[in-house]
């Protein structure tokens, strides 16, 4: 009681001190307690001097902190019932200001009406606002220990996923999961949340489709769906949407809830890309009910379309029993036009043989029950064969449309599909029987789509002779595609041969090679890995040049400026791949020579040499310390007139990191100076990283000063440089080193995180300083309670104690308690079975059998144990320490 009341006493002095009416000239308010007449009430003095309070405006002041709590509590409902969830927020922030704690009601009561009055706002500007100032009051109750209501929960929840704030959703779905709410997801909210979420990330792509089909002609609506699906703009989003409508699924799945068929088609799309083992889970509920897969197969087929799980499309296409043995014991069929239409959709889109196969297989069993001379399902099913190379079968099917009287575009597409059938098998006598036959004896003149497709056949491509029929004399088919379908098929071909494949696509092409489509094409080769190729394709180009410039051909002068300085830059990453530092020097040092004698302007060098001081020294794997020196290069720069920048340096001195090479870092630091160049954070911060590699730890600290004592540098300063200051001390195990750094950021107002803290501990360990260890596992935990760091390394360290030092299972003890026990559940880290077995030992090493079972008991019923309470291990544990107890009391 007296501690109650020192506490409640304290928060009126305060109170005091924030209501008394300050002036500019006043440095300090004396504050004194007069009388103490009730539990509640406290009559307090404040002055602006030691002695009895003179000429003060307000000497004394009444607190009646119960009646000001009802007060405000009235109001706040008051606003709330009003549905004004601002204007409640305001009133609740002013309570807290004036000492009065929030409890778990309030903050509930304010998210949820902040909640309804986001999605009553008219302007979507407005509802982010509110709903970001709702989880500000979210995070303020998690500190406070409040359980969230159910109401609030789905109040928040609801109106984050309606406006597509997924981090928002991702917050309260991670409440649900660690029980920090009352509120359980209940089927309609399941369906909500995933429909929200879809239909967001469903608008999103569906925005983008409509913005590529402008800038399309003839746009390929399923190609352009993959590319919009793909693209890097979206590829953050989608990863976030699937991992959350995974992380619903599973809350679903735990609570047994059934899910409707819209949902797991929203789910299944969602989480192809993120999860096949859940996909294929949702797939087989899908599967197992024959209406609801028939319904949702055009929509699964797009999703195992888009993102080129074929093992699935494998799956749904196997799934469909087209054979069944009727009553009149004739072969009947379950799938309808429609379906065997969307099936046959693909067949011309997809890459997978066996899949292709499957639904070759489908068509035919159907068109030979109900459809047998269907023009369409012909043709779709010719352009399957096509690309399996099964001719004998295409060419069946053109010989019954050549004598059924078929139209001439019909007949044209059949000849395409026999023809590439064949060219793609390797029979290239047939090919040529049918392309002779289709030119001479029908007449029919190929279509610019005919002579795209038999272009890109590796048989055509290698020989000189079938490119005269096969490849189009007029050919001005865009210059872009083709060479992305070229940079696809690049593991196809040798790079000698891929290089001059290339050539020859230029050439035949009448659009224009630009500097970007080439630049273009070489950076998706080196997304592939494909460096030989680009090399090859790259002097390829430079000789077609040259012959360009002997024999003057005016109309191909495009093709002298392809190569600019984002070419040379993409061949200096390549180079830098090499291991070998005499070699890496030396193809650099070639890459700059030709940039010299390129046609590139001499004001785009300095670009291409950043990136060589940069790269000189090796990639991120490290070089030899002092075999290449970036400062000749830097000369090199100023031989040429080329002056350095700061960028140059920053990069020379980044680039030391990979070699801990201190004294070249430092000379280029001087010759900064000496260059007239501000040295600012980011110098710094690069010598620092130079110094931690070496383990120079005097060094790193005396940079960490000067950043820290720079006026314009400090600011910068964050927990991460004493970070990296601190690293210099695990190149020798010097934990005081460590502790002297990060005492230092705590002195100056800086929380550690956790990568610091993992620092102290992993140094601890190497330097079997195991104590020591585990107080920094402690700051860790401090740092971050639900690092995934934790349990590995209190394992690792509370064993390493218990084998080597079993006088300190007190401190083990201690250390498992405070991280794993405290009182709040929303504080703890997740104890795993290793973490729980030491702890277990511990208690019975120190409680003996009967003290340390009751301890283990109240362990297994808090929350943070929930996960192990069923474990077999865990109820054999406690069985035996059980049966122990029982022994040593004689029961």
């Amino acid at each position: 009681a007296g501690l109650r009341n020192a506490m409640r006493l304290s928060r009126a002095c305060i109170s005091a001190l924030t209501t008394y009416p300050r002036r500019p000239s006043i440095n300090r308010i004396y504050v004194r307690v007069l009388s103490v007449p009730s539990e509640n009430k406290f009559k307090i003095s404040a002055s602006e001097g030691p002695g009895r309070p003179k000429d003060v405006e307000r000497d004394e002041i009444e607190i009646s902190r119960e009646e000001k709590r009802k007060s405000f509590h009235s109001r706040i409902l008051q606003r709330v019932q009003g549905g004004h969830g601002r204007a409640a927020a305001a009133m609740l922030r002013t309570m807290i200001s004036e000492g009065i704690p929030a409890d778990a009601i309030r903050y509930n009561l304010v998210i949820d009406a902040l909640g309804r009055s986001a999605m009553a706002t008219k302007k979507k500007k407005n509802s982010w606002e509110i709903i970001a100032d709702a989880m500000e009051w979210r995070k303020m109750a998690i500190s406070q220990d409040c359980t969230f209501s159910e109401q609030a929960s789905r109040s928040i929840i609801t109106a984050s996923a309606h406006f597509g704030l997924l981090q928002h959703v991702e917050s309260v779905v991670s409440d649900i999961t660690h029980k920090r709410t009352d509120f359980y997801l209940q089927s309609q909210d399941v369906t909500m949340l995933i429909c929200k979420l879809g239909g967001m990330f469903e608008r999103e792509v569906s925005s983008r489709i409509a913005s590529a089909h402008r800038r399309r002609d003839t746009p390929n609506s399923m190609k352009v769906r993959k590319e919009v699906l793909h693209s890097p703009e979206l590829r953050d989003t989608r990863k976030k949407t699937a991992k959350l409508i995974s992380e619903i699924m599973g809350l679903a799945r735990d609570s047994n809830l059934e899910i409707d068929l819209r949902s797991n088609m929203i789910a299944f799309s969602s989480l192809l890309d993120h999860s096949l083992e859940e996909s294929d889970y949702i797939l087989h509920s899908i599967m197992a009910n024959e209406d609801t897969f028939k319904s949702a197969l055009p929509t699964i087929l797009q999703a195992a379309y888009a993102f080129e799980s074929h093992s699935i499309m494998y799956k749904i296409l196997s799934r469909m029993g087209l054979k069944t043995l009727g009553s009149s014991g004739q072969l009947e069929t379950d799938l309808t036009e429609e379906v065997v239409y969307d099936i046959l959709y693909y067949i011309k889109y997809n890459s997978h043989k066996p899949s292709v196969n499957k639904m070759c297989e489908i068509a035919q069993d159907f068109m030979a029950i109900n459809k047998p001379n269907d023009p369409s399902m012909i043709l779709r099913v010719m352009h399957g064969y096509a690309f399996l190379g099964y001719g004998d079968k295409a060419d069946k099917y053109l010989e019954e449309g050549l004598s059924s009287g078929l139209s001439e575009g019909i007949l044209e597409e059949m000849y395409r599909c026999v023809i590439t059938a064949y060219l793609n098998a390797g029979d290239t006598e047939k090919a040529l029987y049918w392309r002779v036959h289709m030119q001479n004896e029908r007449k029919i003149a190929p279509t610019k789509e005919s002579f795209s497709v038999w272009s890109a056949c590796p048989e055509v491509l290698k020989s000189e002779s079938l490119r005269k029929l096969f490849v189009d004399p007029d050919n001005s088919h865009n210059t872009q595609e083709s060479l992305e379908s070229l940079a696809k098929r690049a593991n196809e071909f040798l790079p000698s041969d891929f290089s001059r494949m290339f050539i020859d696509q230029i050439q035949h092409s009448k659009v224009k090679l630009t500097s970007r489509r080439f630049n273009d094409f070489l950076a998706t080769l080196t997304s592939e890995g494909k460096h030989d190729h680009v090399l090859d394709v790259y002097y390829a180009i430079k000789l077609l040049q040259q012959k360009i410039s002997e024999s003057n051909e005016g109309n191909q002068n495009q093709i002298l400026h392809v190569i600019d300085d984002r070419t040379f830059s993409l061949l200096i990453r390549i180079a830098a791949k090499e291991q070998d530092d005499t070699k890496r020097a030396a193809r650099i040092d070639k890459i700059l020579g030709e940039l010299q004698l390129s046609r590139v302007p001499k004001k785009y060098y300095l670009s291409v040499y950043n990136l060589a001081v940069y790269y000189i020294q090796g990639d991120s794997y490290g070089g030899t310390k002092g075999k290449n020196d970036p400062i000749k290069i830097i000369e090199r720069m100023r031989d040429l007139n080329i002056r350095p920048n700061a960028t140059t340096y920053h990069m020379a001195i980044k680039s030391c990191r990979f070699t801990g090479d201190t004294s070249t870092a430092l000379h280029l630091t001087k010759d900064m100076i000496a260059s007239g160049l501000p040295v600012g954070y980011e110098i710094y911060k690069a010598l620092l990283h130079v110094y931690a590699q070496e383990g120079n730890k005097s060094e790193s600290l005396k940079i960490l000063r000067k950043m820290t004592s720079d006026p314009k540098i400090s600011t910068k300063v964050s927990i991460e440089d004493y970070n990296i200051a601190a690293r210099a001390g695990r190149v020798d195990k010097d934990i005081k080193h460590i502790e002297g750094v990060f005492s230092n950021a705590v002195a100056n107002g800086f929380k550690l995180d956790e990568y610091g803290c993992k620092l102290g501990v992993q140094t601890c360990i190497s330097g079997q300083q195991y104590e020591s260890a585990l107080k920094w596992l402690q700051n860790l935990y401090d740092a971050n309670h639900r690092s995934m760091s934790i349990n590995p390394l209190f394992s690792k360290t509370s064993t390493n104690i218990l084998k080597d030092k079993p006088r300190s299972i007190q401190n083990v003890l201690f250390t498992f308690e405070y991280m794993y026990t405290k009182p709040s559940d929303s504080e703890v880290a997740i104890p795993d079975l290793h973490v729980f077995d030491i702890g277990a030992k511990c208690a019975i090493s120190l409680m003996g059998a009967k003290e340390g079972y009751s301890k283990i008991l109240t362990w297994l019923d808090r929350k943070s144990f929930e996960s192990l309470r069923e474990n077999q291990r865990v109820k054999a544990i406690t069985s035996k320490i059980y049966q122990k107890a029982c022994m040593d009391a004689n029961e």
